[in-house]
């Protein structure tokens, strides 16, 4: 979905379509508003402007775009090691996937 997200022409239509690709949430507060309270707060950056107070009220929910990590390698589980995860839980649809991340894996094994 990345390469959609960068792309002009997506942008047109989910400018028109007042919609986002990018699924925001804000992942310190409870379950059941996490995801309309990530999107009021990006949607606040976006229509009032960046501001430190807006920033801060964002951080503190903990909000970020819930996406994978396409970019990085499939998996994301590089980036969240480089983010410094000192254990990662990925559900892969096969080892051979992640097995070059790990030095001295096969990948022939259920977990790395």
């Amino acid at each position: 979905a990345g390469g959609v997200c960068l792309s002009s022409s997506a942008s047109s239509i989910t400018d028109a379509l007042s919609s986002q690709l990018t699924p925001w949430a804000a992942l310190a507060l409870p379950g059941g508003s996490m995801f309309s309270a990530g999107s009021s707060c990006h949607l606040d950056l976006e229509d009032k402007g960046v501001s430190r107070g807006r920033l801060r009220i964002c951080a503190r929910s903990g909000v970020a775009g819930v996406v994978d990590g396409g970019y990085t390698e499939g998996s994301g589980v590089a980036q969240a090691v480089a983010s410094g995860a000192g254990e990662v839980v990925a559900v892969v649809n096969d080892l051979i996937s992640i097995s070059g991340l790990f030095q001295g894996k096969s990948g022939s094994s259920e977990t790395l």
